[in-house]
């Protein structure tokens, strides 16, 4: 399984604000403000980066990622993005070595269902260590 780092998200209460200061003090370029809703999950998020790294903020509406902010509180890195050009192939992996890959609610998830609101093919592990949550998305490398 061929793995690349993609980005980090940060949890924060005005997605606005959040990503006008790294685009203005750092020269990051800010991409299209999103959505992803899906079985009570609805956050707002938007990336910003450089050449060299990504980070995504995230608003959160509605959903477990609310309770995350109100006990951790904003700016909380919370999860770790990897990147992989072969979902699939990355999912079989992980059912090999007895890992079940997830949602995004914490559900487990099949091959069949890696399609997401973002449009982006994509899939977490089970949380292992505190809120830190990893996913893995598809993306050409």
């Amino acid at each position: 399984m061929k793995l690349t780092h993609s980005h980090v998200d940060i949890v924060v209460r005005d997605l606005d604000a959040a990503v006008d200061y790294p685009r203005t003090a750092l020269g990051l370029t800010a991409g299209p403000v999103r959505h992803w809703q899906r079985d009570g999950f609805h956050v707002r998020y938007q990336a910003v980066s450089n050449r060299w790294q990504q980070f995504i903020f995230v608003q959160p509406i509605s959903g477990d990622l609310v309770d995350l902010l109100d006990r951790k509180g904003e700016g909380t890195i919370y999860r770790l993005c990897l990147a992989t050009p072969d979902l699939a192939d990355a999912h079989r992996h992980l059912l090999a070595a007895g890992v079940q890959p997830v949602d995004e609610n914490d559900r487990p998830i099949g091959a069949d269902e890696l399609d997401s609101p973002a449009g982006t093919r994509a899939f977490w592990l089970p949380k292992t260590v505190g809120d830190l949550s990893i996913e893995i998305l598809e993306r050409a490398t």
